[in-house]
């Protein structure tokens, strides 16, 4: 059984490599603004709890403007 098959019969959301997009501009910015956050930390995560909880907190420290623009131009992906 081909396992392409297999995904896209049991998860309706799957998406293949070749229907995938490639990372917009945009993407990299929120990870690169995230990254950037990240080294900023005074105290580096030692567990993956740690890690969790920086990103989670990093994420909701996020401008929303920069979610926006990446949620708008992966909008516009999807329609085209």
């Amino acid at each position: 059984m081909n396992f392409h098959f297999l995904l896209r019969a049991n998860f309706t959301d799957f998406i293949a490599k070749d229907e995938f997009t490639r990372p917009q501009r945009t993407d990299y910015h929120v990870w690169g603004t995230m990254l950037q956050a990240f080294h900023k930390l005074h105290l580096k995560p030692k567990t993956i709890p740690e890690l969790n909880r920086a990103l989670q907190q990093i994420w909701d420290d996020l401008p929303p403007t920069t979610i926006n623009r990446a949620s708008n131009d992966f909008r516009k992906r999807l329609n085209a």
